[in-house]
């Protein structure tokens, strides 16, 4: 009674009312559960959005090798270095692509002119180049700049061609190491047309199955245990990104040290991937990968 009357005659007055630190705390409470079950909710969508955007992009790229196919006779765009670069147009760690010696071994080098002019196509690269995902869980700063002549210098990527000896014909969209101008790699190719490292493209209706075979995706890898066949397990290398090294999980000194070793969507086992028949898609799996891709399950000791 004191209590009731005491807060009719506060209101009478024309005293303010307060919240008392129960109160206070429990809507502090309820706050905080609210934001504990948002959060992560608005977590997952960002990331469900970056790795759309992810897959766009790769779709660009996929349309722009078709493209190019269709300009050249079938012809792939090669040779090329696998991997994607981005942070082509020069910062303060790396300068911009050599026109001679790098950019001609470049993906989107090849099929820029599709989609945009010259006077763009270093901001075009780096756009179509860049996976929100992987940057965030794979920083630029874990690549390593050519600061003093560094050999195992390598400017940030998200994503690889796929170009390597174990598919049939091998070598998709031939093969070149950066360094080498066309002259040098048109004479080295001459005098030794066999080498591995000097490889020209092929045409894209050699591959036999183009809407099963990956042509670019995101640049991963792993050195694992994994079930070839029922009842057959093997040590061997998986993801998009073959390590030619002994012993396999040794990559040090290696410009691929930086990528991460499990795919960046779907909690580590989601992999953007475009086909050659163009069509986008995630691949989810790691172990599955040996069955999907035998051709990207080189043998452990290369």
């Amino acid at each position: 009674m004191l209590a009731r009357a005491r807060t009719s005659r506060g209101q009478a007055d024309g005293q303010r009312w307060a919240f008392t630190l129960i109160e206070l705390l429990v809507v502090v409470a309820i706050i905080a559960l609210l934001i504990s079950i948002l959060l992560p909710s608005l977590a997952g969508a960002r990331e469900q959005a970056r790795s759309v955007q992810c897959l766009a992009n790769l779709r660009s790229i996929g349309n722009g090798v078709w493209q190019y196919a269709q300009d050249y006779e079938g012809l792939l765009p090669g040779p090329l270095h696998p991997p994607v670069y981005r942070r082509t147009g020069g910062d303060e760690n790396w300068p911009a692509m050599n026109p001679d010696t790098e950019q001609p071994w470049f993906l989107l080098a090849r099929v820029a002119p599709i989609f945009t002019t010259s006077d763009e196509f270093y901001r075009y690269a780096d756009r179509v180049a860049t996976c929100g995902t992987a940057v965030g869980k794979n920083p630029d700063a874990n690549f390593k700049p050519n600061i003093n002549g560094n050999p195992n210098w390598s400017r940030p990527y998200n994503y690889l061609i796929n170009s390597y000896t174990n598919t049939e014909p091998k070598q998709y969209f031939g093969w070149t190491n950066i360094g080498v101008t066309w002259t040098g790699w048109q004479n080295f190719y001459r005098q030794n047309p066999d080498n591995l490292s000097y490889q020209p493209p092929k045409k894209i209706d050699k591959i036999r199955k183009p809407a099963d075979e990956w042509a670019v995706g995101d640049a991963w890898w792993t050195f694992k245990r994994v079930m070839i066949t029922p009842g057959n397990f093997q040590d061997t290398f998986l993801g998009t990104w073959q390590v030619p090294r002994n012993p396999p999980s040794d990559s040090s000194g290696m410009s691929h040290n930086p990528l991460p070793r499990a795919p960046y969507h779907r909690n580590g086992k989601g992999t953007n991937l475009v086909y050659f028949d163009g069509h986008g898609a995630t691949f989810n799996g790691i172990d599955e990968w040996a069955q999907k891709f035998p051709a990207n399950r080189p043998p452990s000791n290369p």
